[in-house]
């Protein structure tokens, strides 16, 4: 499976809100988790996760795959995003 497919993979996972299919994805790929999965949000999973406000996904991905909540993607890292939406939740 090559790296474009795996992307769109988690991606969809992260939009469908499907946490079974992410667990698998990263386990298999545990490297994806804190890489661009899409060029042009230049979103990582986690940021992915936060922007659509998926508290499953987030905690997933920190508790079990560290994924890293002060990586920047673009201008903002997920992090910030949650402040910025008020989502006290994922930043405790």
């Amino acid at each position: 499976m090559g790296c474009a497919v795996i992307k769109k993979e988690i991606q969809a996972a992260i939009d469908n809100d499907k946490p079974d299919d992410l667990i698998l994805l990263l386990k298999a790929h545990p490297h994806m988790v804190n890489q661009e999965i899409n060029s042009t949000s230049h979103h990582t999973p986690l940021m992915r996760a936060v922007w659509k406000q998926n508290f499953t996904m987030v905690n997933i991905m920190l508790a079990d795959f560290e994924a890293n909540p002060n990586k920047f993607c673009g201008k903002y890292s997920p992090l910030m995003v949650a402040a910025i939406k008020g989502n006290i939740e994922i930043i405790e």
